[in-house]
């Protein structure tokens, strides 16, 4: 960018309220810097990989966290130097990079390393919080979470028919079930195969147990919740076809979005953005 005069400073010289956003693998500088990024590289070096595999039989994700952590990162630092500008009438240069984003993204096992100096893996989380996956009778897989109170452990017991776990010294406490997670998680693994997911689920509801279906695409967008929310929205593009896309997640009050076009055809704003330079050719 610097060669074609479009760096940070060039710019900024010309426009000292220009906000210059600028994404990178490693930082603009040290000694990755010129290295190629891309989010698998990221989430592995970043240690969220980690954290999400297991380091003697690992597997890349089916999903692109340091792109989309990288991308939230700069929306984050471009939407501060927007509020910045109306005081200072200034803009600024935001920085951030697959890897910085993904560290930051996992600040809460980071600082539990700091404070005990035990790594964490893929299991450290699932048995602190008390968190399990498992299959019904029909196959198709949900996911408990207890983390808190113990109404949920109690309330477990009751729906998958052992009130006497509770007393078993291997479950009796939050300590014991953290200690013995692969123990518990046979016993209910054994219980849950004696029905199907759909009647697992009311009744785990129906206790008051945070309980819900491990879905796949297909079943998300078919979900009455989902479907209500109306995550799914047709949007008309400038080619005169119908692009089905999912809506942002924020909804605001008084300022309400919308999502009026899909994404343009390359250049396709090129007139509107640059007016005169754009017909001339610059």
């Amino acid at each position: 960018l610097a060669r074609l005069g479009l760096d940070w400073e060039m710019l900024h010289e010309l426009n000292p309220r220009l906000i210059y956003c600028w994404i990178t693998g490693y930082g603009a500088s040290g000694p990755y810097c010129d290295w190629p990024g891309f989010d698998t590289i990221g989430q592995a070096m970043g240690g969220l990989l980690s954290l999400l595999t297991e380091r003697d039989a690992p597997q890349p994700m089916g999903y692109s966290f340091s792109d989309h952590l990288a991308g939230s990162s700069a929306f984050q630092g471009v939407m501060g130097a927007l509020f910045a500008r109306e005081r200072t009438g200034r803009g600024q240069l935001v920085e951030t990079s697959l890897m910085e984003a993904t560290v930051s993204a996992i600040g809460e096992n980071a600082t539990r390393y700091f404070m005990d100096d035990k790594v964490p893996d893929r299991a450290l989380r699932t048995h602190i919080a008390q968190v399990y996956a498992c299959t019904g009778r029909d196959g198709l897989p949900f996911v408990i979470h207890m983390s808190s109170p113990p109404h949920f452990w109690e309330e477990l017991t009751n729906v998958v028919g052992h009130p006497e776990w509770r007393e078993d010294p291997r479950f009796s406490g939050w300590k014991e079930r953290q200690d013995n997670y692969d123990a518990l998680k046979a016993e209910l693994d054994a219980a849950f195969a004696m029905d199907d997911r759909a009647v697992w689920l009311k009744k785990l509801r129906d206790a008051d147990v945070p309980a819900g279906a491990l879905y796949n695409l297909a079943e998300v967008f078919r979900d009455e919740q989902v479907r209500h929310l109306a995550m799914k929205q047709d949007v008309p593009h400038a080619s005169g076809q119908i692009v089905p896309l999912v809506r942002p997640a924020v909804r605001l009050s008084e300022t309400p979005l919308a999502m009026r076009h899909a994404a343009p055809e390359l250049g396709a704003d090129n007139d509107a953005l640059l007016g005169e330079a754009s017909d001339k050719g610059h």
